[in-house]
């Protein structure tokens, strides 16, 4: 029998690839501006809902492969999704390498900060969440949402000093 949160998990999946699908097909793909970040940002709670199954029930799954069931299952009402499936699931593919790499990437700073640091500044914040500095309204939004903003492991950051201008940004 699954756990609660697993069942959640598993339906915020298919609801998300379908979503996923359908954008995709649209013409719509991954960017940091506009429907194109709403995708990203729907293919990436996806990604987190998946990681947070159990290893038994992913096998390591990737959000691709569940396109082309996704396409068996409504065939006869969207046609359009079988004749796109390869291309949906090739933007799928990328953007999970591109999210993996990302989050590796804000994962290796993060555990080099937090074992320097007891508590992260607003700077080492930045480090990790926005490594080009590009977009600090995007962070903002994240940090409302998250204040107090703190790790499983008891480290608390310093979301008020990031709210400070950070020096090269």
């Amino acid at each position: 029998s699954l756990s609660a949160e697993s069942k959640i998990s598993l339906r915020v999946i298919a609801d998300h690839i379908r979503s996923i699908s359908f954008l995709i097909c649209d013409g719509i793909t991954p960017s940091n501006e506009g429907r194109g970040y709403v995708l990203r940002r729907i293919m990436r709670r996806a990604l987190r809902h998946l990681h947070k199954l159990p290893l038994t029930l992913t096998r390591e799954l990737s959000l691709a492969e569940l396109v082309l069931p996704l396409a068996n299952l409504l065939d006869d009402a969207y046609p359009e999704l079988h004749k796109q499936r390869t291309q949906i699931e090739k933007i799928i593919h990328l953007e999970e390498k591109s999210f993996s790499t990302t989050l590796e990437q804000g994962l290796k700073i993060f555990r080099e900060e937090q074992n320097s640091f007891a508590d992260l500044s607003g700077k080492q914040i930045a480090n990790i969440f926005l490594p080009q500095k590009s977009d600090f309204g995007k962070w903002n939004k994240f940090q409302a949402r998250h204040t107090p903003f703190r790790f499983q492991d008891g480290c608390r950051c310093n979301v008020q000093g990031y709210r400070l201008p950070v020096p090269g940004a």
